[in-house]
């Protein structure tokens, strides 16, 4: 028994055709569209497939192109009966039939049904002839509207949105390219799915539940947000979906618009901006430390030519006390102690004209010498001369010296200047009798290191970063003038050296200089 499917929505025509197919023995199954011949495919193939063309939902050439391509349907013989075959001649080929039927009057549809038999039991197939065009005549408006239609699907296929159209229900019934190449099935495939089953992401529960209102009567318009994209597989798309009434249906179109390059780009601009603000950000910072550092070198060449003022004005003074000084050494006769006593305001003295002889010089590089001397030595001759201020504050010191210290490459008053101005910073740290200050010394990656910590109030975290810059003080107005530790800073980098500082608030501070070893 031959099996015949009859896809026709004219009820007129159905209801001959059926009768003669089954007066020849067939047996029949109906489809009033291409989508519901897909459904009944799944389970009846045929022998011979009866289709028109023009149908709502899936057309007879879409149904057509679908079979030919389905390798379990390469056997099934294809019976093109269309009333714009005749119009369509040149184009109806394309279709890859194998019989073309072109309707007219349906007193003949009988013997169209006995030549379609006839031929199928034959064999032949793929006849590139359209019968039945007798007694017709070429229809302008038919023409006119074949033309505008093959402009309407030549725009489709060539948009670069993907564009879907659904039945009521949300089935697919029209791709165009796009859409194909997007959701990457094949047309077959596609025809028999929902929308739905091809979306994820975070805005499809709101594209189910508008499906839902749809269904219901509901025609206003959904779009995605481009911010919140829906997914694809790998592909970020928005979403747009138009609901349009055609008497009592409705047909589905959505439009779906791949953004997945732009978000991808948008990404990147986005990681280069930070990139470059962060660019921005370091530059910032390291113009604003090269400002620093320019404003404390101001600071300091200020502070070179006042120090050179100052020592000028103390230095004439100087010379004379130290002539008087030198003068008493070789005229008076003094007791043992007396001599020790003058010898030690002599030595002095000397170091003070060197100091201010440094201190003239401190705009400029510096004419001393560097030698090699022994720190050990230096911070004991301070400690002699700070003994009396150190017992009238009850300051006592202990000494933690590490063994075979090697000697350091400096020049002596100018090192000696920085200990003193540390030893008297730390006695001034502490307020109350009783204090305690400690000198440390040990070798550390081929530097010496000398460490003078005090018991005293400590320094203020916020305060650390401002006590190297010249004219701070937290030291009343009276009592320091806020140039000590600037001046420290200076002579030790022009050593090649470092200064640390450690602080506890309410405890004491520690501050250690490194000089390279001799």
């Amino acid at each position: 028994m031959c099996k015949v499917l009859i896809v026709e929505n004219n009820p007129t025509i159905v209801k001959l055709v059926s009768h003669f197919f089954q007066s020849e023995g067939c047996d029949i199954r109906l489809a009033d569209d291409g989508l519901q011949a897909m459904s009944v495919m799944e389970s009846f193939i045929p022998d011979i497939l009866f289709t028109d063309i023009i149908m709502p939902k899936i057309g007879g050439d879409v149904l057509c192109r679908i079979v030919r391509h389905t390798p379990k349907f390469k056997d099934i013989f294809i019976v093109i009966y269309s009333a714009i075959a005749y119009e369509d001649e040149k184009r109806i080929f394309e279709l890859e039939a194998d019989l073309y039927i072109a309707k007219g009057a349906n007193v003949i549809i009988k013997d169209h049904i006995r030549h379609i038999l006839d031929q199928f039991r034959s064999g032949k197939r793929r006849e590139d002839v359209l019968h039945g065009t007798e007694d017709l005549h070429l229809r302008s408006i038919t023409r006119e509207l074949l033309i505008s239609r093959r402009h309407y699907h030549a725009m489709l296929e060539n948009l670069a949105e993907a564009v879907i159209e659904m039945d009521g229900t949300g089935q697919i019934v029209q791709v165009n390219k796009a859409a194909q190449e997007l959701l990457v099935r094949d047309l077959a495939t596609l025809l028999s799915s929902r929308l739905t089953d091809h979306l994820a992401g975070p805005g499809f529960n709101q594209v189910e539940e508008w499906f839902a209102r749809v269904s219901t009567g509901g025609l206003q318009q959904f779009e995605s947000g481009y911010d919140s994209p829906l997914l694809i597989g790998e592909h970020q798309v928005v979403l747009k979906l138009v609901c349009i009434a055609e008497k009592s249906e409705f047909f589905i179109i959505a439009i779906l618009q791949d953004i997945t390059k732009r978000k991808r780009v948008e990404k990147q601009l986005q990681i280069l901006h930070d990139n470059l603000e962060r660019r921005v950000e370091q530059r910032t910072r390291e113009l604003q430390e090269t400002q620093s550092q320019y404003l404390h070198a101001e600071k300091l060449s200020a502070i070179g030519k006042l120090s050179a003022s100052i020592a000028h004005e103390f230095n004439n003074p100087l010379q004379g006390v130290m002539t008087i000084l030198k003068g008493l050494r070789k005229r008076a006769i003094l007791e043992e102690e007396d001599r020790e006593m003058l010898e030690t305001a002599i030595g002095e003295s000397e170091r003070m004209k060197n100091l201010l002889r440094s201190l003239q010089d401190f705009n400029r590089p510096s004419s001393g010498k560097k030698v090699a001397m022994d720190v050990h030595a230096s911070i004991g001759s301070l400690l002699l001369l700070c003994k009396s201020d150190f017992k009238r504050k009850g300051i006592s010191t202990a000494l933690n010296y590490g063994e075979r210290l090697p000697q350091v490459l400096a020049i002596p008053d100018q090192i000696k200047q920085v200990f003193l101005n540390l030893l008297n910073n730390a006695a001034d740290a502490c307020l109350h009798n009783g204090g305690m200050i400690t000198i440390s010394t040990r070798l550390e990656e081929k530097r010496v290191a000398v460490t003078i910590k005090d018991n005293g109030i400590g320094i203020e975290p916020e305060k650390v970063d401002l006590i190297f810059q010249p004219f701070y003080t937290s030291k009343h107005e009276t009592k320091g003038t806020g140039l000590g530790l600037s001046v420290c800073h200076g002579i030790i980098e022009n050593h090649q050296g470092e200064i640390r500082v450690e602080t506890w608030p309410g405890e004491g501070s520690a501050f250690t200089v490194l000089l390279p070893a001799a």
